[in-house]
């Protein structure tokens, strides 16, 4: 094998690390709960969405649940990446901005369960109100064979928000009553094997 070809491949690898194959919302088809395996078995009216993905020689398989009642919002979502296709290890906050025109007042991350969750305010449109949520994020599976200038990549990634619409100031007085709610919604979360 030539320097060249040793060259093309790490800059390949780079390339798949690289593009996150999250999907977008509007991406993701609404499909009945029943054909995803994330289920979630609390309580509000739930929409199941899936996407399968395949981009510039990246893979993925994304499912999402969206949960509402009338005091909050709770969205997880599931990427498991295919064949030589890593997720980039990245902070709980730049994970959840997919959800939010703006978001401030991050609260310090805090470890539950494998997930990182962090506190904060989100802005649904610039000078909207602020929405009190936790974001949170799990990174799993095997971080594959490299390392890569910009970290470890893995193969699934399980991630989403829980916004409170009633009762904040019972939940931020202190901010671990609210990450105890969310603790709660995650243990009523399947998650697909990693």
């Amino acid at each position: 094998m030539t320097i060249r070809h040793v060259g093309c491949a790490l800059a390949c690898a780079l390339a798949l690390l690289c593009s996150m194959p999250k999907a977008r919302s509007e991406q993701m088809k609404e499909v009945p709960c029943s054909n995803i395996d994330l289920k979630y078995s609390g309580e509000g009216t739930s929409k199941c969405y899936f996407y399968d993905y395949l981009g510039n020689q990246t893979e993925s398989v994304n499912q999402r649940i969206v949960v509402k009642t009338s005091s909050y919002e709770f969205i997880v979502s599931h990427t498991a990446s295919k064949f030589r296709t890593y997720l980039l290890l990245r902070p709980v906050r730049s994970v959840v901005t997919e959800y939010f025109a703006d978001t401030d007042n991050w609260q310090p991350t805090q470890k539950y369960a494998g997930f990182d969750l962090a506190a904060f305010d989100g802005y649904t449109s610039s000078g909207g109100q602020p929405i009190l949520c936790v974001g949170f994020a799990r990174f799993s599976g095997n971080p594959g064979n490299y390392e890569f200038d910009d970290g470890v990549g893995y193969k699934n990634l399980a991630d989403g928000i829980y916004c409170a619409f009633s009762g904040q100031a019972a939940l931020i007085n202190p901010i671990d009553n609210f990450y105890h709610v969310v603790e709660d919604a995650l243990n009523k979360v399947t998650f697909p094997a990693d």
